[in-house]
């Protein structure tokens, strides 16, 4: 819904198309009811009174310009009421504060940078299985949402001769790498052949495993004669491109760690499959609180990088080095085994999701895991996967005072104690092996066949890149061919640059006179024709001279590297 046009708007049309191709009805609801791209529309005129007349004209000349806006908010509230959405999808955060408290029973979707309004899905997802529930059906829930239960330590060896193919690329901090282990100490064949499978090779596989990142993605060869489950490990920022994957991949389940209000916007059904303690990175016998050498620590991106979606890490990290000194530990990223040795040695960690995504990270559980007591962000879905008791809501405007007062709080130590025994006996990857098994046992051939692939050679050589959310385009053909993306029109992206507006790829097929602007202004992928492929090229050596070029049947392609992604150059060894 939105109150002015939403027909011609690309966000809109894209996001329709979406929820239409995973099996939604889709009502568009705006000031003129000419969106075709939706199942139906409603038309809620913004002016009012709505009649000509010289009464009514006279009136609209001396409303003021609030009285109209709440006028209009106030049908568009009454429309959407009368419509019963099971989901209401506004297209400013303006709007979707205003409408939560008029709809009853359905949920309110919002981006993650704003406010939460009344009937939030993100926080109801969690709690209500048709919140967190594709059009396919219901998935597995998680099976400890604080049932109480004494929880078990899983037996080495109880899944002897089953065989999984787990498909990924091989990096250092892929939490692949902790479920491989896991399944190995339960005695089960694991296949991992890198980011290429083909079904063909491996006989007697109870399942296939697709892990989602990092980039470029995983690709499945031959026909699929068994279970083919995809683990999620993002949200938001990364749901176009997953969505692509499984219109590529055909997956018959989808397996997401966090984000449950994701679900409906996958075709298959959706499991929650959270992460876990990788158990072989801690030692059995841990540091007594009392003698850790740090009150607080955290491994993880953007801590010493000033604005961003990193930013009120970057603040916390900044105070709590100034305050407590050498008793702070923030190193930059670092292997497994460091930040894991780093963890055992502190009381606390914080832990900052950014602002892209509502993530339960794994830095969770390796916190609980080396037994330091976890400050987090209250994420919707963490009471689920840990109970509220055994970590403490962080107080960014405050977190000095916060890890000053719990450091030497016995109370703190025992929670995290709790914690540190309650993940053991719930939550290590052990017991995401036995999990996995269950979901398996409960999938069926999906029978999705996903979006076609685009039908020019244009068309084909932006979509083979997944992780392009936005395109900036002169081109009709990407335009029809990839209704999965937000296109917009290059005159159009260059009106937004003066307020900061970029876009993850641009496609040329002719000159413009402000080309250069738009290539300075692309996040990752370029694209261009022949006839103007010199020009671009120009333009590349001045903006990014570090882009990668290569080119595909003459389209040239390249890859600017200007933005922080999860691709990856070179794979590293498990």
């Amino acid at each position: 819904m939105a109150e002015g046009r939403i027909d011609h708007d690309p966000r809109a049309s894209a996001l329709a198309w979406s929820l239409r191709h995973v099996g939604h009805e889709v009502v568009a609801l705006d000031a003129v009811g000419g969106a075709d791209w939706a199942d139906s529309t409603v038309a809620i005129p913004a002016r009012f009174p709505v009649g000509g007349g010289l009464a009514g004209a006279a009136l609209r000349r001396v409303q003021p310009s609030s009285l109209r806006t709440r006028l209009h908010r106030r049908r568009l509230a009454e429309a959407v009421s009368a419509t019963r959405p099971d989901i209401v999808y506004p297209m400013t955060s303006s709007l979707a504060e205003g409408i939560g408290s008029t709809i009853e029973g359905g949920a309110v979707a919002r981006e993650p940078g704003w406010t939460s309004p009344p009937r939030d899905l993100v926080w109801l997802a969690p709690h209500e299985p048709r919140f967190s529930s594709s059009p396919a059906g219901a998935g597995l829930g998680h099976h400890m949402t604080l049932d109480g239960s004494p929880g078990y330590t899983p037996e080495p060896g109880r899944h002897r001769g089953r065989k999984v193919a787990l498909v990924h690329r091989h990096t250092t901090t892929t939490p692949a790498r902790y479920l491989t282990s896991a399944l190995t100490r339960a005695g089960v064949e694991v296949i991992s052949p890198g980011p290429e499978f083909d079904h063909g090779e491996a006989d007697g596989l109870d399942a296939v495993v697709i892990v989602e990142s990092p980039y470029p993605p995983a690709a499945l060869l031959g026909e699929s004669r068994s279970p083919v489950l995809m683990w999620i490990h993002h949200g938001e920022h990364h749901l176009g491109a997953n969505l692509r994957l499984v219109d590529r991949l055909r997956p018959d389940a989808v397996l997401l760690a966090h984000s449950w209000h994701l679900a409906h916007r996958f075709p298959v059904p959706v499991h929650r499959f959270p992460f876990g303690v990788p158990v072989e990175l801690f030692p059995d016998r841990l540091t007594p609180w009392a003698e850790r050498a740090y009150d607080v620590a955290m491994v993880g991106a953007g801590m010493h990088d000033r604005g961003g979606r990193y930013d009120v890490r970057h603040r916390m990290v900044s105070e709590l080095e100034d305050h407590l000194g050498d008793r702070a530990m923030f190193p930059p990223r670092v292997d497994p085994s460091v930040l894991a040795a780093i963890y055992a040695n502190t009381r606390m960690v914080i832990n900052d999701g950014g602002t892209r995504h509502h993530p339960i990270t794994m830095r969770i559980f390796e916190t609980i895991g080396a037994g330091a007591l976890s400050l987090t962000q209250d994420q919707p879905g963490t009471d689920v996967i840990v109970p509220r008791q055994h970590y403490r809501v962080l107080d960014v405007a405050n977190v000095v005072d916060q890890v000053r007062s719990l450091a030497s709080h016995s109370d703190a130590q025992e929670s995290a104690a709790q914690a540190h025994r309650h993940v053991l006996a719930h939550h290590t990857y052990d017991h995401r092996v036995d999990e996995l098994f269950d979901i398996v046992g409960a999938t069926t051939p999906s029978g999705w066949k996903g979006r076609p692939p685009a039908d020019s050679l244009l068309g084909r050589v932006v979509d083979h890149d997944i992780d392009v959310d936005t395109i900036a385009t002169d081109s009709p053909e990407v335009r029809s061919e990839l209704p999965d993306r937000v296109v917009w029109d290059i005159d159009h992206v260059i009106e937004r640059l003066a307020s900061g507006g970029r876009v993850d790829g641009a496609v040329f097929t002719r000159d413009h006179p402000r080309l250069g602007e738009v290539v300075k202004a692309t996040r990752r992928f370029i694209y261009a024709t022949p006839d103007v492929a010199d020009r671009v090229s120009d333009a590349l050596a001045r903006h990014h001279p570090q882009a990668e070029v290569s080119t595909h049947d003459g389209v040239m392609r390249a890859d600017t590297g200007t933005t922080e992604g999860y691709r990856v150059r070179d794979e590293a060894s498990t």
